[in-house]
């Protein structure tokens, strides 16, 4: 048998082989991918459900109508899940009629109790909605069940077909095997074998020996190149008429043979040059790649470095979107990478969602000389107001043009807070110490006022006159007192705390109005016994 039909054997079982193998293969990821879908199904299943559960809870407290399009809409979308169900097994089958059935129970249920809320609007007794709720209860939880119990059955038969898609894999890669090892046997072997004959019949002819006949009864190519070798061997010795065309036979021949050797000595040369390059090649794109691993290395390294940062740092484009949000930025802010990215912070960081003047300014200072250094006024998630020192910083490509802006926010809110407070405090320094100078000056005009009360009491000796400057005394003794204090507050001594009973001002205030007022004026008033003291 020839080489060629050999080969064309062989690769026909091969091809047939592979075939039936691949063939196999894809239909079992086909499978897969089904057995995927339907998972993915009932996990959905399993989702809604609970969701239809917690829906259902919500109408039954608040006997809403948007909660009843809400319910209808779950309901309508897991329909649509479970109609697109397609299980082979019977136990899978049982597991989806089950859910079927649990499903139209939980829509005759909800049905039921929706036309009874409907039919008598008001209050309803808690045993009612208990009940309902138990009614709904029973039916949503054995569609997640089922569904559940449904989405581990995939999931196992799912296991199995990918075993066997792995069999499948090893059983191609041992036909292959088999291939090689078939075709080195049949007809490498052969083939080096048949070469190593010709190749020492060769080299018997060529020293001269043209009598020599290569024996080969192989029927193939082999065997053809054989007797053709055996031909030009009787030709040429049936041509080769004297010595001297032989010797330049000979010579010809040695000269082909040099020129083979020289030809052979530049490929030698050429393939030692171009492994050499080669080599060269590998080490830089070696080096490059070490190179690019540190660079990795690197930038990961200074990301985490910006999540430890305890400062708010943000990266926006130049269309103010935002393209980075570190740890610091959560945690003073609330809002998670995942929520901020993508985002312009003028929607979630400004009240009424309006750019301040102060933001316009800092855009255009930043795009004209590449920084801004200002205070803002921002909000947290849950509305809490914040004070920041923010650091803009324009960034650049590679080819110099603007690319990004980085932003460093700082929680000044405290630092202002404590500045206000501070500012106040020296405030009432400024205070108390304008109230001493006007407290002295006070207590000076007062005293010669007291000092001639006292006189004038001893110059007048009816009791009107001394009626009258005993009021004025007692008042300027209380306007020292209450000098006193001012002064005692101008020092930031802690005033004296002493009980004061109500009716003994009462009444002297009543002395004072009825020698103030006119007679005609009468004056009365009403002091409980039991009045409490005041401190």
């Amino acid at each position: 048998m020839k080489i060629r039909t050999q080969l064309i054997i062989s690769m026909v079982f091969f091809s047939i082989a592979l075939l039936i193998i691949s063939a196999s293969m894809i239909t079992t990821n086909q499978q897969i991918e089904r057995l995927n879908t339907q998972e993915e199904l009932a996990k959905n299943i399993e989702l809604k459900a609970n969701e239809l559960s917690y829906l259902s809870n919500d109408f039954l407290l608040y006997h809403e109508s948007q909660q009843i399009d809400r319910w209808e809409s779950q309901y309508s979308s897991i329909s649509d899940d479970i109609s697109n169900l397609t299980v082979d097994r019977p136990d899978q089958q049982a597991l989806v009629n089950s859910i079927k059935t649990d499903q139209q129970k939980l829509k005759a249920v909800f049905t039921d109790i929706l036309s009874k809320i409907e039919s008598s609007p008001g209050t309803f007794d808690p045993a009612f909605i208990q009940v309902s709720w138990s009614r709904i209860a029973i039916q949503t939880q054995g569609m997640i069940s089922d569904a559940s119990r449904l989405s581990q059955k995939i999931r196992d038969e799912q296991k199995q077909v990918k075993l066997i898609n792995y069999l499948l894999s090893i059983a191609l890669l041992g036909i292959f095997g088999v291939f090689l090892l078939t075709n080195y046997f049949l007809i490498y072997r052969r083939t080096l074998r048949s070469i190593s004959n010709l190749q020492e019949g060769a080299s018997i002819i060529g020293s001269g020996n043209l009598d020599f006949s290569i024996v080969d009864k192989k029927n193939d190519e082999f065997g053809e190149l054989s007797h053709a070798f055996n031909r030009m061997t009787t030709d040429l010795k049936a041509v080769t008429a004297s010595k001297s065309e032989l010797e330049k036979e000979i010579t010809d021949r040695k000269r082909a043979e040099e020129a083979l050797n020289k030809a052979r000595d530049e490929l030698e040369l050429r393939v030692q040059e171009r492994t050499a390059e080669l080599k060269e090649a590998n080490i830089e794109l070696e080096t490059e790649i070490n190179e690019r691993k540190l660079a990795e290395e690197k930038i990961r390294e200074q990301a985490a470095l910006l999540d430890n940062a305890q400062e708010a740092i943000g990266v926006r484009d130049l269309e103010h979107r935002l393209i980075y949000w570190n740890k610091g930025a959560q945690r003073l802010y609330g809002w998670t990478a995942q929520e901020a990215i993508g985002k312009n912070p003028i929607e979630f960081l400004f009240k009424d969602k309006e750019e301040p003047p102060q933001l316009i300014e800092a855009k255009r200072i930043v795009l004209e000389r590449g920084d801004w250094t200002g205070e803002l006024h921002q909000l947290t998630k849950d509305s809490r107001e914040v004070i920041v020192e923010s650091h803009w910083t324009l960034i650049y490509d590679s080819e110099g043009k603007p690319k990004s802006i980085l932003v460093v926010n700082t929680d000044i809110t405290e630092k202002k807070m404590f500045e206000a407070h501070l500012l106040r405090a020296q405030r009432m320094e400024s205070i108390g110490i304008l109230a001493g100078g006007i407290a002295h000056n006070l207590n000076n005009m007062l005293t010669p006022m007291m000092m001639s009360l006292h006189m004038l009491k001893e110059k007048f000796k009816d009791e009107q006159s001394r009626k009258l400057l005993t009021i004025l005394e007692n008042n300027s003794q209380r306007s020292a007192d209450l000098i006193k204090q001012v002064l005692s507050f101008s020092r930031g001594i802690e005033g004296e705390r002493t009980p004061l009973q109500p009716k003994h001002l009462i009444t002297e205030i009543e002395k004072v109005a009825n020698e103030t007022f006119p007679r005609n004026i009468e004056i009365r008033t009403d002091i409980p016994e039991n009045l409490l003291e005041l401190v």
